[in-house]
């Protein structure tokens, strides 16, 4: 440590006392393919980061699930898939063992039953409605 007028600071480097190879490396290879910025890009993608939609404007899009199935959306195969799910239920109901200690809004055995209720009355509700459009079309 050198005093030039009554400062003390350290001038240089006494030492290097741990070299890696990779503390040389500072910048990435370089390489020709790489994408240059282009300034044609549609003016929309700014308007996306400095225009947000309102919940009103995302909310169809929020609700929506995006793995839907097509084919849910037909009356036979929305039934079916009512009906299987009411029985899967069931079973995990017969299944589940009833948990005395917990409270009961999260006993398992009750809640699997309470879903399959349900979905049987969703079920009934589907027959209903299949058998009045069937008298409904015979008339």
């Amino acid at each position: 440590m050198r005093n030039v007028r009554g400062i003390g600071f350290d001038a240089g480097i006494e030492a290097i006392s741990y070299r890696r190879l990779m503390d040389e490396v500072h910048l990435p290879d370089l390489n020709p393919v790489t994408q240059a910025f282009k300034h044609d890009q549609p003016a929309c993608m700014l308007d996306e980061v400095l225009i947000r939609p309102s919940l009103d404007q995302r909310l169809h899009v929020l609700l929506t699930p995006g793995d839907l199935t097509p084919d849910l959306m037909e009356p036979t195969v929305l039934s079916k898939a009512r009906v299987d799910s009411m029985d899967f239920f069931y079973k995990a109901a017969a299944f589940a063992r009833p948990d005395h200690t917990a409270p009961e809004i999260w006993k398992e055995k009750e809640v699997l039953e309470m879903a399959a209720n349900f979905l049987a009355n969703c079920v009934e509700l589907d027959e209903e409605v299949q058998q009045a459009l069937a008298a409904l079309l015979k008339a």
